[in-house]
């Protein structure tokens, strides 16, 4: 029979590729400014690994494996063989024309964007696993392949590293998730490993019908001979597995003996891959059959040199500059009068595949070379599966919206209380919520499942992306029992996201315990809109209260301690407490340096201060009657904190009769509390910390808590507080849950932090929705008149909640109750009034 036909990946390999361009093109006009992103991950400078992800780069972006001419323009896949006559005439006795290829001008190829991460050999597991999830969770890379081996002086489990994959990137097929499905025969759900996946494209290319034959697969490696077992069972073939052990396996691939001289051909597609070179003989195959080999196998080779010619043709009236790769097989004779070096690769070794070639070849209908075979196929197909992980990615994807799943509630009548509707939801795991919002996993710190913290470097890697838009909700002055701001809040947000699928955000404050444990019982919305658990949302939540109690007392403690230690010890004493003497030297701190200065002293060396200098900077001289600074609980419940309104402290014998009168605020009043909710920054919280006035000296002069030496304690207190606080709400849209000041005291408002990443993260076309606490004529107007001044924000609309009940008692009624027997329409005017002041603002 006619030898076989030879199945050249390079040129199937091409016409992929081209296609795979012109996809890439379409999805780049279908969504401007979109690329199929592929990320390659390697660990360690292996050399054959450093080889292979040039190819992957190489295919995936740049350069378009350079193309044989044929007739220009444009030159189709192939190899163009020189004619006789333009060699060189010494070289004709060695000249074996099968040997020569000529290519051409270079282009770009497919538009993959592809990512090469290179770690350092000293890499640990963990450290290779953040990377993988922190590209599972980047939304401009739509495949990620892990290079193997991991080259690494650290114990790497392999498995458990590619299992990190997400399987929506695994375009290598090489996670127990994309195994299984492939087992399963879920085709279409899963991505297949690549090399297998080539080899059925290399079958197919021959126009033989699958169905029906019997193909022999030898190999059982997890990344080839396991699922093209699979991918051809699939295809409705009948599989043969066997392996480097299979006993007698001539007679499985190919040829089966029966009885005497009666023989029986089995494999009509034929698959080898076991990485030994040239195991499968010819004679072992049916004739007729589909070969393909996988084998990439180094052996002692036949001394060749290979000759470069630059050549320039004239063809058509169009130059071409050519580059002429000549090998030449020397006879050993000849082999000492050329002084020309041996350039075949692997030193001097060639190439063979696991299939006695030149045998099969005399057998086999269709069969691959090696190289030239299998290898270009493999590449292609991991090209050919990043494009439809970014076909899929974008099926699922529109531009500027969350893919976010919501909670579906389950209305009763008549509507059961707060807490068992609270209770009667189950709230998704807080991650997934980050997750399809759009907040990276090392950009939050869980507190469990229903909450989490969302660090400050979500600000900046967000800051290029357009704001939102900016709503704010307010009422009338209310009643004892409220008015509904946060019951709005959270229903506008609801409506907005699970019912109208907008981009929302909730940012709302944290509640004191005085509200939770008096008559309005809590301030997590009502009713089928709140923020759930409600438990955890009315409690300790994640404990940004208790860090302001413990920050709070601490500059208290710093007061009584500074003007205790003041009264009983010399300068001299003083100094040496707060310059002690470590091995002999004593430093200033730097927040003492800037003391000093604004003390106008400019010195940086402890032992040229003055005796006056000593003085002036060792003592605050604090009068204890003008310390406006007090202590802090959290609960704020009546009777308990009404009782520690006034208290005398210092008597304890060791405080020497140095009592003095003292009180306790609601830690929500704190100032701290305040400096929360308006800072932008770590920075600029510290800042704001040291410059808030507790007292005053006796000359009169403000001491404020960068004097006592405390700043840089209470921003360590408040490092975790100034994260804001992930939750949901009951049907299953975000909300940010941040700072609580009253606005009575202070401006009444969550923090500027939560809302500026609410409006980042819902992006130019979402909303966020704010929340002013207590009425419109305080809450409000300070949000106006002191948040939106320190933030630069500006609202872009105001929700006014007014209840009967406010305008019935605020307009002389009764004390609120249950019953609407009184005129109101006076006091409608008042609303109408509160609206136009709203106007002045928005104005």
């Amino acid at each position: 029979m006619a030898p076989a036909e030879i199945l050249n990946g390079k040129e199937i390999s091409a016409q992929i590729k081209t296609r795979l361009k012109n996809q890439v093109t379409q999805l780049k006009e279908q969504v401007p400014g979109f690329t199929p992103g592929l990320a390659i991950l390697q660990v360690g400078n292996r050399d054959d690994s450093n080889l292979y992800i040039n190819v992957k780069l190489k295919a995936a972006e740049e350069v378009m494996p350079e193309q044989p001419c044929h007739h220009p323009p444009p030159p189709p896949p192939g190899s163009y063989r020189l004619p006789f006559a333009l060699l060189a005439p010494p070289l004709e006795n060695f000249y074996h024309p099968q040997e020569t290829l000529v290519y051409f001008a270079s282009q770009k190829w497919i538009g993959i964007r592809a990512t090469h991460i290179k770690l350092p050999i000293t890499t640990t597991e963990s450290e290779v696993i953040k990377y993988i999830t922190s590209l599972n969770e980047d939304s401009t890379i739509h495949g990620v392949i892990v290079q193997l081996p991991l080259d690494s002086e650290n114990s790497i489990n392999t498995e458990e590293v590619v299992n990190v994959i997400a399987p929506e990137k695994d375009v290598d097929g090489l996670t127990s998730i994309s195994a299984g499905k492939l087992a399963r025969g879920d085709l279409n759900d899963c991505f297949i490993p690549c090399t297998p996946k080539g080899c059925l494209e290399l079958i197919k290319e021959t126009g033989v019908q699958i169905a029906g034959r019997h193909a022999v697969v030898v190999g059982r490696s997890k990344i080839v001979g396991t699922p093209m077992r699979d991918l051809l069972l699939w295809n409705n073939a009948t599989v043969t597995t066997c392996h480097s052990k299979t006993a007698n396996l001539d007679e499985e691939v190919g040829v089966q003996r029966r009885g005497e001289g009666v023989t029986v051909n089995k494999g009509d597609i034929l698959v080898v891959a076991t990485g030994r070179p040239e195991l499968v003989k010819g004679e072992w195959i049916k004739p007729g059959a589909i070969v393909i080999d996988c084998g990439i196998n180094y052996v002692p080779g036949d001394k060749e040199i290979a000759l470069l010619q630059l050549l320039t043709l004239n063809t058509c009236d169009m130059t071409f500059k050519l580059k002429v790769v000549t090998r030449l097989k020397l006879p050993d004779a000849a082999q000492g009068a050329f002084l020309l070096r041996d350039d075949t690769k692997r030193n001097g070794r060639k190439v063979v595949g696991d299939v006695a070639y030149n045998e099969a070849k005399e057998r086999a209908r269709f069969i691959t070379p090696v190289p030239g075979g299998v290898g270009p196929m493999t590449v292609a197909m991991l090209m050919q599966s990043t494009v439809e992980s970014a076909k899929r990615f974008l099926e699922k994807f529109k531009p500027g919206k969350w893919m976010i799943q919501y909670n579906n509630l389950n209305l009763k009548t008549p509507v059961p209380s707060d807490i068992d509707i609270s209770r009667s939801c189950k709230p998704k795991p807080i991650g997934k919520l980050a997750r399809e919002i759009g907040l990276l996993s090392e950009e939050v710190e869980l507190y469990g499942e229903t909450k989490a913290k969302v660090l400050l470097s979500t600000l900046e890697r967000l800051k290029h992306q357009p704001d939102g838009k900016y709503v704010v909700v307010t009422g009338i002055t209310p009643t004892p029992l409220g008015e509904g701001k946060s019951t709005t809040t959270i229903g506008l947000v609801q409506a907005l996201g699970a019912h109208l699928s907008q981009n929302v955000f909730a940012c709302v404050r944290q509640p004191s315990q005085g509200p939770t444990f008096g008559i309005k019982g809590g301030a997590a919305g009502g009713g089928y809109s709140q923020v759930i658990p409600m438990e955890e949302f009315n409690l300790h939540l994640t404990g940004d209260i208790h860090a302001i109690t413990a920050a709070n007392n601490l500059v208290a403690a710093a007061i009584d301690a500074r003007i205790f230690h003041e009264l009983t010890q010399t300068d001299k004493a003083l100094f040496n407490r707060l310059v002690p003497s470590v091995n002999g030297v004593r430093k200033f701190s730097d927040i003492q340096i800037r003391r000093l200065k604004r003390l106008g002293i400019e010195k940086t060396d402890p032992t040229t201060l003055t005796d006056d200098e000593i003085n002036r900077f060792a003592r605050l001289d604090i009068d204890p009657e003008t310390i406006t600074w007090q202590r802090g609980t959290r609960a704020g419940y009546t009777g308990y904190k009404q009782f520690l309104r006034k208290i005398t402290i210092g008597q304890a014998p060791t405080e020497k009769g140095h009592t003095r009168t003292a009180q306790f605020d609601i830690s929500v009043a704190s100032e701290i509390m305040a400096v929360l909710a308006l800072t932008t920054s770590l920075e600029d919280m510290r800042e704001r910390l040291g410059k808030m006035v507790v007292a005053s000296s006796k000359k009169g002069e403000p001491i404020s808590a960068e004097d006592l030496g405390v700043s840089g304690a209470l921003t360590v207190l408040m490092k975790d507080a100034i994260k804001p606080n992930l939750m949901q709400t009951l049907e299953g849209t975000p909300v940010f849950v941040h700072a609580g000041p009253f606005a009575n005291i202070a401006h009444g408002n969550s923090s500027i932090i939560a809302d500026r990443m609410a409006l980042k993260l819902v992006g130019p076309e979402g909303f966020v929705v704010t929340e002013a606490g207590f009425g419109a004529d305080i809450g409000m107007e300070k949000f106006f008149n002191i948040k939106c001044r320190y933030s630069g924000l500006r609202p872009h609309v105001v929700v006014l909640v007014a209840t009967v009940r406010a305008l019935k008692m605020h307009g002389g009624g009764p004390t609120v109750s249950g019953e609407l027997k009184h005129l109101i329409i006076g006091n409608v005017l008042s609303a109408k009034r509160k609206l136009d002041d709203i106007c002045l603002f928005l104005d």
